[in-house]
Formats: structure tokens, C-alpha cells, sequence
């Protein structure tokens, strides 16, 4: 009988105007999803990328933005204990044109779970650009993620990942769940998500959702535990309140 064994693994960085880590999981685990929390103090530091670097290591970064502001960053890595290689475990990714708002959109392959993805702002060379959602798209085969600059124009592109698992005889089925929450209206958005009992927790995403204004920006996705997804943001220099949303992201054998 095939048992689901899983881990999530922490790493903290030393404080930072633009703090950044990669962690890396032993083998035989085999990263899933993965999560950053921006630990900020005013007047802020913004997420930036948030993805995995392969099957064993994921890359976390944030940055100050217009103002130093020294913060940490932690990663969360969430893997699948794999002793036998029984799982095939794929990453998929997709890059955006150079742009003020810009966004990608990675799809799996036919006949893989989604479990988590990723982003990562490229070409951010000048002020930056802020990352404001990376998510699970609701087909469910598919992960999206969006970034802006914010008051000083500086274009970029944004890197999508999507991660996904089978098992390599297909004789055994794993159906996957998507489980969201949409917070409050607020200067600084918060929302969380739990799986329903019974589903591992494989990853989660956020969006921060802005009507009016420059934006809102994303300082926090990361399990809170074993079936709970985080997600916060933040008004960065001018006013301008969103609500985000968190999603879970979760599997069991069928």
C-alpha cells in the first residue's frame, strides 16, 4: 500500500533591505509547494519572488521599496518523503513580456495534480516591481502570477511556476483540492484558508485585490500548519486598502 508522508521545512535570512534565501530539502523529499513570510517593519518590505529552484531548493525574496527597510525573510518548503521514487514530480514554468503590470500563466501537463507554484520577478532593475498574486488558476491545472511597479515606472517580467505529481505506474489515483477564503478590505489584508480534514497540505497562494489606488502588495503565503494557509499585504507609502484571498492547496489517494 503507497502512504503519503510529508514535511515542511523553515529557513530563515538575516535582516535585509533586500533580504533573499534558498533552501534546499534532503533527498529523498521532493519539494510540492512552498511559501514566504516577509517579517517588515514600517515603512516595508514587499515580496518579490516566491518559487521553487528545481525539485530539491526554493527561492524566497523581498525588497524595500522608495525608504530603507531592513526585514528578514523566511521560506517554507512543503515536500513529498519519496523513498522509492514512486512519484513523478513535474515543474512547469512560463515568462511574461517586459511590462508595467506584468503576468504569466504556467499549465501542467495532461494527468498531474496540481500541488503549488511559484513566481519571480526578472528584469527588475530599477525601483522594482512588487509582487501582488501568485495562485492556483481555478481550472486547476494552471498557476498565475501578477506583479506592478508602484509609483515609479520601472517594468519587469514575472516568471510562473506550476508543480505537479503522478505516480510514475499510474495505477495509483490522487485527486487534488482547492480550498479559498477572501479577507476583509483593509490597509493591511489578511485572510486564511484550512483543508478539510482527511487531504495533506501540498501548498497554497495569494492574491491581493486593490479597486482603487496605486496598490497593495503581498508580504506574506506560507502554511500556518498542516491544513492552514496564510496570506497577507500591505499599503506600501500611500494609502490604498485590498482584500486578499488565500488559497489551500491539498491531495489525498483516492
Amino acid at each position: 500500500m503507497v502512504n503519503i508522508s510529508m514535511q515542511t521545512l523553515t529557513c530563515t535570512s538575516g535582516p535585509a533591505e533586500h533580504p533573499s534565501l534558498v533552501m534546499s530539502v534532503p533527498p529523498p523529499y521532493k519539494i510540492l509547494g512552498g511559501g514566504a513570510f516577509d517579517d517588515w517593519m514600517e515603512p516595508g518590505n514587499l515580496l518579490t519572488d516566491c518559487c521553487p529552484d528545481g525539485s530539491d531548493k526554493w527561492y524566497v525574496a523581498g525588497k524595500d521599496h522608495q525608504g530603507v527597510s531592513l526585514a528578514s525573510i523566511t521560506g517554507y518548503a512543503i515536500a513529498i518523503y519519496d523513498q522509492y521514487d514512486e512519484w513523478d514530480v513535474v515543474t512547469v514554468d512560463a515568462t511574461s513580456d517586459v511590462e508595467h503590470y506584468p503576468s504569466a500563466e504556467a499549465f501542467l501537463p495532461p494527468g498531474y495534480v496540481l500541488t503549488g507554484g511559484g513566481a519571480r520577478v526578472y528584469d527588475n532593475d530599477g525601483y522594482g516591481s512588487l509582487l501582488v498574486a501568485s495562485y492556483p488558476y481555478p481550472n486547476n491545472s494552471s498557476w498565475v502570477v501578477k506583479s506592478r511597479d508602484h509609483v515609479v515606472s520601472s517594468p519587469a517580467s514575472i516568471r510562473a511556476y506550476a508543480i505537479g505529481i503522478r505516480h510514475r505506474m499510474n495505477n495509483i489515483k490522487l485527486e487534488g483540492t482547492r480550498q479559498f477564503f477572501t479577507g476583509s478590505t483593509a490597509a493591511y489584508p489578511k485572510a486564511q484558508v484550512s483543508l478539510p480534514p482527511g487531504w495533506f497540505l501540498t501548498g497554497g497562494g495569494a492574491c491581493d485585490d486593490w479597486q482603487v489606488g496605486d496598490g497593495n502588495f503581498l508580504t506574506a503565503s506560507y502554511p500556518q500548519d498542516d491544513a492552514t494557509w496564510f496570506a497577507a499585504g500591505k499599503q506600501h507609502v500611500v494609502a490604498c486598502p485590498g482584500a486578499i484571498t488565500a488559497w489551500a492547496l491539498g491531495i489525498h489517494i483516492a
